[in-house]
């Protein structure tokens, strides 16, 4: 019931920042419908699902459900390469309690490191830890998860890659390989100047995407630099 009810209000505040113009109703039903759980893993890349596996075999989510969490960055979208983090956000009204909890909850595991930092605009702390092959990261803010970058660019990131595909995902993989990050990669493919992490936004209520052809590979400039 708790989880259901936090599911509600998840849905209720984004249905708020539909009417005030702040998400587009496109952006809303493809968060509701796709990346509320984890469950469309099971059904995507080996990546995907052994990133699936983990999370069920050490129960983070259910560790995590108080705090929103949800799982972004490269492996939702499957633009992960060798090495990408697991990626999961969280939203917290008491930082001390929820660096408390991640600590008793991951301190025991392998290369554990919790860390803060206010450059995203509020404090934010972030746990990470190894777990097998593979290296976790939980960041939480004291903003709801929707409103955070790496969820927000997370929406994005998918409706830009259902428009223009498996070619353009692979474009992003080809640059993330050569040293960009996910939110580099796209802004470059898709000729956005500026911060990356800034730039990305601009797309959250835009219609029109910017057009990209899978003859540009992101060598040519971007424009404003």
């Amino acid at each position: 019931m708790r989880i259901q009810r936090r599911r509600d209000l998840a849905q209720e505040y984004l249905l708020c920042c539909i009417w005030r113009g702040e998400i587009r109703q496109d952006t809303y039903i493809c968060s509701v419908n796709r990346f509320e759980d984890i469950d469309y893993l099971k059904g995507g890349t080996a990546s995907q699902q052994e990133v699936y596996d983990l999370l069920c075999q050490g129960r983070y989510l259910e560790q995590l459900q108080h705090y929103s969490v949800r799982l972004t960055g490269s492996f939702p979208i499957a633009v992960n390469i060798p090495g990408s983090d697991v990626d999961l956000v969280c939203s917290f009204s008491d930082g001390a309690g929820y660096v408390r909890h991640l600590e008793q909850s991951f301190g025991q595991m392998p290369e554990f490191r919790m860390r803060c930092t206010d450059k995203f605009g509020s404090e934010a702390w972030i746990a990470s830890f190894k777990d097998g092959n593979l290296l976790l990261e939980i960041f939480g803010q004291a903003l709801p998860v929707g409103r955070q970058l790496s969820y927000r660019h997370l929406l994005i990131e998918d409706r830009v890659l259902r428009k223009y595909g498996n070619e353009f995902r692979a474009a992003v993989i080809s640059l993330k390989r050569r040293g960009a990050s996910t939110e580099e990669a796209f802004c470059k493919l898709l000729g956005l100047p500026g911060n990356p992490y800034i730039a990305l936004l601009s797309l959250e209520n835009n219609a029109a995407l910017p057009p990209w052809l899978p003859s540009d590979t992101g060598d040519r400039p971007v424009h404003g630099k």
